[in-house]
């Protein structure tokens, strides 16, 4: 008994926190979705966001989404619960909704594969980004984030590249808010530069402490060679030493003209001395 009342409460839980079922109305304005389209502001839209603002963000019940046959029989899936994971890429600046109310809700691309995105309406979302404009309709998000989330299958959609003109295919979803989000560790980008910052400080440091090193090294072999001849010059004018206007010997300067004399006078002078 004790058991079955234990399974009883796990089953109420995950009810409780399972999302709200779409009621009979909104299933039935979803079914008129068009795919495909140019368009997300219609009927089947709104049911979706009336849904998703109306039970809390959560994971229980998501299933794990197979995109290719989501593309392939979009009808097939629509409305169904489904668990989102990727990067989170960039903002989709919204155009201005046809009804009142949803003034709050936000469109964002997120990177589920390897270049493939899908683009996600959030009911309530989150105050992730540190946006900055770009051409066209698109706005960086939080660069490096990944995320994770719950939310309906609404369809797919053809949006134009404004920079290229070219339509590229969407998997559209509706949802509550992101659940999880944690910041990617990119080497080379904030992290790599917070680390490489330090070195590079450090290495400005050391080349200028050796330039100012050799620079003083440099001004005192300049002085310590002024003090020596300074010194030398008194030492030459009391007579210490010779002037080095002196000859340092007594070999004549004044020799005759003839070679033989001048040679015979040469010997003279090395005998005698």
């Amino acid at each position: 008994m004790a058991c079955m009342v234990y399974q009883l409460g796990i089953l109420a839980g995950v009810f409780l926190a399972a999302v709200s079922p779409l009621t009979e109305e909104q299933s039935q304005r979803l079914s008129g979705a068009t795919d495909r389209s140019a368009t997300f502001d219609e009927a089947a839209f709104y049911a979706l966001l009336e849904n998703a603002g109306a039970w809390e963000p959560t994971l229980a019940g998501a299933t794990v989404p197979d995109y290719s046959d989501l593309y392939a029989a979009s009808a097939d899936h629509r409305g169904r619960y489904l668990l989102i994971e990727g990067k989170l890429t960039c903002e989709w600046v919204l155009p201005r909704l046809a009804r009142a109310g949803w003034e709050d809700v936000r469109a964002f691309l997120i990177e589920y594969q390897p270049d493939r995105q899908l683009l996600v309406f959030l009911a309530h979302p989150p105050d992730v980004t540190r946006l900055e404009q770009l051409r066209g309709n698109y706005r960086l998000a939080e660069q490096g984030m990944k995320v994770k989330l719950g939310a309906r299958f609404f369809k797919t959609i053809k949006l134009t590249n404004e920079q290229t003109a070219q339509a590229q295919e969407y998997l559209v979803f509706v949802g509550h808010s992101i659940n999880e989000m944690q910041e990617v560790d990119r080497s080379g980008g904030i992290k790599g530069m917070a680390v490489a910052l330090p070195i590079v400080l450090i290495i400005a440091l050391l080349v200028t402490y050796m330039m100012l090193r050799r620079s003083s090294s440099n001004k005192e072999s300049r002085i310590d060679k002024f003090h020596r001849e300074r010194a030398m010059r008194r030492a030459a004018e009391s007579g210490a030493l010779p002037s080095k206007d002196e000859p340092e010997d007594e070999t004549p300067t004044d020799l005759p003209d003839d070679p033989a004399t001048a040679l015979h006078t040469l010997d003279e002078t090395n005998r005698e001395t």
